[in-house]
């Protein structure tokens, strides 16, 4: 038949070539895409934010889709950067473009789409959106009579004075002169004691944007500079020890040093509720189901967010309430999105929990609840998410699997006594004592008794060898996972979706090491204090600060994506637990 048409079998390979050249034009576009982001993604006004925009084509930019407020300033960056996409080898190219700028009224604004145009196609990007809130209000340090003499002075800035343990402080230099300043140079900047570190806010640039201020009476030249968001990690009184800088006019200059400001940090109410997940802020939880219908024993995943802000990086997971039956597999994947900005820690953790169901009927999961500490409000308060149902779907082989599982456990653990005591024997005396029936008597008691402890002991060795096996097995498909997005997103995609898997599979790897099964090892100390080789605690440092500089919101280089990459497989190999 098909001999006897070969016009047909000319039509139906033209239908094949088309079909398959649209589908690599198809599939060529969706890899050709133009991406616009603003950090951080709340403002204050006259703040100084990013905008980055990222292209796999290259192109001419139409940047006119801004808001009529938007002041651009001059810095302006742009170039390209080649990488390697890992999952398919080949090599591509990324343009970018980066502007920075202010808004000098508060409220919402969108920026975007832009776009690309290339020849006679155009690409276009997301919609990005700021909010501007007031500017925050600050409280200045104290300034001496003589420091109003100086030709220029600078005092250390705070939004509060006294704040909780956990919530953000923010700070801030300011520096008042009486002659028109053009630049900073030879800064050292304030200490803060009782803080792991500060997090930058705005564009600390040298060059200045200065406005006129009426001051004790007189008029100065000031702006703020330097300012970070702390978070102090202990209770009372500290001291902001002073900064210092030389404040230039062309090429003279005049030295600054600012005084103290002093702080109190006050501790949380005792008794707080048991659902405390240690946030100091405002927070909301929410959860989903990736499917409400499932077979009996098999493994569904629930999906806890918790956004929010204020210390949103330091918070603890929430404690989920499963009926009987429901078991959870392995530590959440957790997927943390959030930058550090005027309101401090800003944004949503996701917490990935894999649960078994083990009983069939449809069952109703309980709501999930966290409290958190509201310093405004200055109480607890307590969020929880709405019940779901789940149906689960009665299989015949699992209830099969799980009887039979019952019954070898069962032949495992019984000793059968009345085997052991099966003795014959022939008295010949009416006295039993320094027989061997007596002095068997008296021993089989005892003889049984250790052979049965002896067998429970094994037995427990056994299933606790079991257990951790699994629970390897589990961490070892946790990084693997972790890995594989780390590879898949390590030249697309933001940051977001790389760094946090790079962090985790770090963590894991050195959880399987310690043989920590069960517990999480997230001390980043006690992982360098496990490893004795200079060269290898340099690259897993150098891992860590790249992952906090992304999760902070200070996106580090595309570029250094790769080398993250490659020492996370060096530190990996040499713990010798999986192949790369």
């Amino acid at each position: 038949m098909l001999l006897q048409n070969p016009g047909k079998i000319g039509d139906m390979k033209k239908y094949i070539v088309v079909i398959l050249s649209l589908f690599v034009v198809l599939f060529a576009n969706a890899q050709k895409k133009v991406h616009i982001e603003l950090t951080p993604k709340n403002a204050e006004i006259g703040e100084t934010f990013n905008i980055t925009i990222t292209s796999s084509v290259p192109g001419n930019l139409n940047f006119d889709n801004v808001p009529d407020l938007f002041i651009q300033d001059y810095n302006v960056q742009r170039g390209s950067k080649k990488s390697i996409d890992h999952a398919s080898g080949t090599i591509r190219a990324e343009y970018y473009y980066t502007f920075t700028g202010m808004i000098t009224k508060a409220g919402q604004y969108n920026f975007g789409p832009v776009f690309i145009t290339n020849g006679n196609k155009t690409h276009s990007s997301n919609k990005a959106t700021i909010t501007i809130g007031e500017k925050v209000q600050m409280q200045p340090g104290e300034v001496s009579s003589n420091q109003l003499q100086d030709p220029a002075f600078g005092i250390i800035q705070t939004n509060k004075k006294t704040i909780y343990e956990g919530a953000p402080l923010l700070v801030s230099c300011k520096i008042y002169a009486q002659y028109d300043p053009t630049h900073v140079g030879a800064y050292k900047s304030y200490t803060v004691p009782r803080s792991n570190r500060k997090h930058s806010i705005g564009n600390n640039a040298t060059t200045i944007k200065h406005h006129i201020e009426r001051f004790k009476g007189r008029e100065y030249y000031t702006f703020d500079y330097d300012k970070n968001i702390i978070f102090p990690s202990r209770i009372g009184t500290f001291h902001i020890q002073p900064f210092s800088l030389n404040l230039h006019q062309g090429y003279e200059s005049f030295p600054v040093v600012s005084g103290d400001i002093e702080i109190e940090v006050l501790p949380l109410p005792e008794n707080p509720p048991s659902d405390f997940i240690g946030g100091v802020g405002k927070f909301s939880i929410e959860s989903n189901l990736n499917s409400k219908t499932i077979k009996q024993g098999e493994v569904f995943n629930l999906k806890v967010k918790i956004s929010g802000s204020g210390n949103l990086h330091n918070i603890s997971a929430p404690e989920l309430k499963l009926p009987d039956g429901f078991t959870v597999y392995g530590d959440p994947i957790i997927n943390e999105r959030y930058s550090i900005d005027i309101n401090g820690a800003e944004g949503e953790i996701e917490y990935e929990y894999n649960v078994q169901a083990k009983n069939a009927g449809i069952t109703e999961l309980p709501e999930t609840s966290i409290s958190y500490f509201d310093p405004n409000k200055e109480k607890y308060i307590q969020s929880r998410t709405k019940e779901q149902k789940l149906n689960v779907v009665e299989d015949i082989n699992f209830i099969a699997a799980q009887e039979n599982d019952k019954t070898i456990k069962n032949k495992d653990l019984v000793v059968h006594r009345s085997e052991i005591r099966n003795i014959i024997s022939i008295v010949k005396n009416n006295s039993l004592f320094g027989t061997t029936i007596f002095w068997s008597s008296l021993t089989l008691p005892f003889l049984a008794s250790f052979f049965l402890l002896f067998l429970t002991k094994k037995r427990s060795q056994i299933d606790e060898n079991i257990k951790n096996k699994q629970q390897r097995n589990e961490q070892l498909a946790q990084l693997k996972k972790h890995i594989e997005k780390a590879k898949s997103n390590s030249t697309t995609g933001p940051d977001q979706q790389f760094y946090p898997h790079i962090e985790n599979a770090l963590i894991k790897a050195f959880e399987i090491k310690m043989n920590r099964y069960g517990e999480q090892s997230r001390e980043k100390q006690e992982i360098l204090e496990y490893i004795d080789d200079q060269e290898r605690q340099e690259k897993i440092r150098s891992i860590f600060a790249s992952c906090d500089q992304a999760k902070y919101g200070f996106s580090p280089d595309k570029a250094s994506r790769l080398e993250t990459l490659n020492n996370l497989k060096a530190v990996i190999h040499n713990l010798n637990i999986i192949k790369w």
